[in-house]
């Protein structure tokens, strides 16, 4: 479960779709509501106050997502030792796992590679 944690909290960002499919439906369904009924009565215009409000739910969704792996991790670290908590404390400070998320780009020379 550790793995499928942000490199943000010590994880590799690998995800377990069966654990996150059906909250990621509901936020998708929740921020795209005003997109959809847009679509269902074929009006073209969109507002700021429509543009606000689907910020403002991307936001909401965006935190309740990290409270929920604040959570996972919360119960990872009860049953960690000291060692681990260590680790797990040194993959979660800024940066450590900035080449975790970085892409690999040829031309820049970012390639990962055995060498």
């Amino acid at each position: 479960m550790l793995l499928s944690l942000p490199t943000r909290y010590g994880g590799l960002a690998i995800p377990i779709f069966q654990d996150i499919a059906d909250r990621e439906f509901e936020y998708s369904q929740y921020i795209s509501s005003t997109l959809t009924q847009k679509i269902i009565d074929q009006d073209s215009n969109i507002d700021m106050a429509e543009l606000y409000l689907i910020k403002s739910k991307k936001f909401e969704c965006s935190s309740k997502r990290n409270s929920f792996y604040k959570l996972i991790l919360e119960n990872i670290r009860k049953e960690m030792n000291a060692e681990e908590l260590r680790a797990n404390d040194l993959a979660q400070l800024k940066g450590s796992s900035s080449w975790l998320t970085s892409i690999p780009l040829k031309e820049d020379n970012l390639l990962l590679n055995k060498r």
